[in-house]
């Protein structure tokens, strides 16, 4: 870390922040003003505006005794890519174990009513997020560094122009900042950020990585992907729910209702919304969240709702400000036991209107989706093998079974989605009670389909009290055998079981999109 000395003007290099004790600054930057690692050294920039913010940073860190003081421009060789890595990702620690951060706001005079704090460029920026929330003593400085006032002063006016709840820019330096900051959610921290702005677009990332307590490599030119790799890494951080709970900022109430993201948030001001969000209970009770190569993988209740055949993923949370309860986001199954985000411009609530049924299993979210992807969730539903569920009817008492690939199946929609395979072979089982006046006899059914691995789509029934090779193909998973062994037993359309039902393969179309149907008829 290398700090400059107050008295020579010169920078010193110290093994960290906490060896002395020095003053920080806060300002934005002007373009062609600022004095650079280098110029500092060499003294080659002592007339650019930005050399006499470093003079009077200096000054007033003499003043309040102190001997060293450190200011973004000219205390990071930005040359050295390690060195710009180890400042940026340290940074946050630097502003807080600084002794005071003064705060140098050049479009701010003081002494004109017309000129407004609020509206000070300073609020816009990124990286001063950080630098207000970071120390525990900040005093602001108008264009002719008049002192404005402290922050623990003024935590009343800053937190309304910032979002900011005031306890959080009240905490002492003796407190744990981290862990003030981990109490509040992931979301409502991503919503102090959504109206700011940064000149790299990766900066909005790089600039959260204190907020979230995370470290991340630099990768400059990776653009947008620099936000989504902060979230992959609150993720294995944070057993936050709330990092999902955003609404899509570039989706207006007017345009269309069903579009399809990822459920990662491209930008904080997805979040610009969820400032009010808190959890319902402790996050150590929510489900285990990993990142894998397919997304973000869970296993919680999903609950299902007729209304387009979309799914709901409650957060553990509920938004104070709009008084919300039980917030929930809208997802559509993309097949392989995947799901993309639905309806990204809306939350879902528990008191949604609609039949729904809850489902626990494990399922992935997918982090983005291409466009080309979002564009075929329209015709996600082409080519699904959906099953009819078996009413029990004169005496007879069926439940439902066994069911497999379970990764395509949809117990909501009770649909195979085979969007994107060219071959499938799936099954579905019911086990069948014939109670009498002396004992209840059971038997079983299980019923094949499918199609491709060279056949047109076909169907095929067998009971369970019998040994056929379709089942032993099942049971090693084989598909492929499962599909060959199916045709040597003429698999056709309809199926009259013996048990009183008739199983028929027809088509249908669901959504615009064609289907198959498996229907059950009982008969006495």
């Amino acid at each position: 870390m290398w700090l400059i000395n107050c008295q020579e003007l010169t920078l010193v290099e110290v093994g960290g922040a906490l060896d002395v004790q020095y003053a920080i600054l806060s300002h934005t930057w002007e373009a062609g003003e600022e004095v650079q690692f280098d110029e500092f050294q060499s003294r080659t920039a002592t007339t650019k505006r930005g050399w006499d913010k470093i003079r009077t940073l200096c000054r007033l860190a003499i003043d309040e005794g102190y001997q060293y003081a450190w200011c973004d421009t000219c205390c990071i060789n930005k040359t050295s890519s390690a060195e710009l890595s180890e400042a940026i990702n340290s940074m946050f620690s630097w502003y807080a174990t600084a002794g005071i951060c003064y705060v140098y706001l050049d479009d701010y005079d003081s002494v004109f009513a017309t000129s407004k704090l609020g509206a000070s460029r300073w609020f816009t920026r990124g990286w001063t997020l950080q630098e207000l929330i970071a120390p525990a003593r900040l005093r602001f400085y108008d264009v002719a560094w008049r002192a404005v006032g402290l922050k623990t002063a003024m935590s009343k006016g800053l937190s309304k122009i910032t979002g900011i709840a005031e306890d959080i820019l009240l905490v002492a330096k003796d407190r744990d900042l981290d862990d003030v900051l981990s109490q509040v959610s992931v979301a409502a921290r991503m919503s102090w950020a959504a109206r700011r702005e940064t000149t790299r677009v990766e900066d909005i990332a790089y600039c959260l990585l204190g907020i979230f307590g995370v470290n991340l490599p630099l990768l400059y030119g990776e653009g947008e992907r620099a936000f989504i790799r902060l979230q992959e890494e609150i993720v294995k951080t944070n057993n936050d729910l709330s990092l999902f709970a955003w609404r899509s900022a570039e989706d207006s109430s007017s345009g269309p209702l069903e579009s399809y993201r990822g459920v990662f948030a491209d930008h904080p001001r997805d979040f610009q919304y969820s400032g009010g969000i808190i959890t319902t209970s402790s996050t150590m009770y929510n489900s285990e969240f990993t990142m894998s190569n397919k997304g973000v993988k869970l296993e919680m209740n999903l609950s299902y709702f007729d209304e387009k055949g979309l799914h709901v993923l409650f957060l553990n949370c509920h938004d104070t400000a709009k008084h919300q309860k039980s917030l929930g986001i809208f997802l559509i199954h993309q097949g392989a036991s995947i799901f993309a985000r639905a309806r990204p411009q809306l939350f879902a609530l528990r008191y949604i209107h609609g039949s729904h049924m809850i489902e626990r299993k494990p399922f992935f979210l997918s982090k983005t989706l291409s466009p080309s992807i979002a564009r075929s969730l329209n015709k996600v539903h082409r080519r699904a093998f959906i099953v009819s569920k078996l009413r029990g009817k004169y005496g007879r008492d069926w439940s439902e079974g066994d069911v497999g690939p379970k990764a395509l199946w949809d117990g909501g929609q009770r649909m195979f989605i085979t969007a994107g395979l060219e071959d499938f072979v799936g099954y579905y089982q019911y086990q069948i009670f014939f109670p009498n006046e002396f004992q209840t006899n059971t038997s079983g059914l299980k019923v094949f389909f499918g199609y491709g691995y060279g056949f047109e789509p076909w169907l095929r029934a067998v009971t369970l009290d019998k040994n056929y090779p379709l089942l032993h193909a099942v049971e090693i998973g084989d598909m492929r055998l499962l599909a060959q062994e199916a045709q040597k037993i003429k698999p056709r359309r309809k199926f009259d079981t013996g048990y009183g039902i008739t199983v028929e393969l027809v088509h249908g179309t669901r959504d615009g999109e064609p289907v198959f149907l498996i229907n059950f008829e009982e008969k006495k």
